[in-house]
């Protein structure tokens, strides 16, 4: 399982091997929302960033979308991996958003 975590900002705060390469970006150091939505399809941009938007009312975010990253089939035939995303809001004791 990928996993991504962000302040409220944005910001990366940590990921980990699976997600960069479910992504196809082996190894690499997530920074911002940019680093990781430039492996996302460009068609899917706008549906990602729409979500967005739902975590920090506090709602839990699902939403499914392609990576860059294509898988192949055993007789060569490529296709988008497709990635379905929960993200989650993580609140301090007074119910403000630290984390996602």
């Amino acid at each position: 399982m990928g996993i991504l975590m962000a302040d409220r900002d944005w910001n990366v705060t940590y990921n980990n091997s699976k997600l960069t390469d479910v992504l196809g970006i082996p190894g690499a150091k997530l920074t911002d929302i940019d680093s990781w939505m430039a492996s996302i399809l460009e068609e899917d941009h706008a549906l990602v960033m729409s979500d967005l938007p739902k975590i920090l009312t506090g709602e839990t975010m699902h939403c499914e979308f392609r990576s860059k990253k294509p898988w192949k089939t055993i007789d060569g035939i490529a296709y988008p991996t497709w990635i379905a995303a929960t993200t989650t809001p993580e609140l301090d004791h007074s119910g403000v958003i630290q984390n996602m």
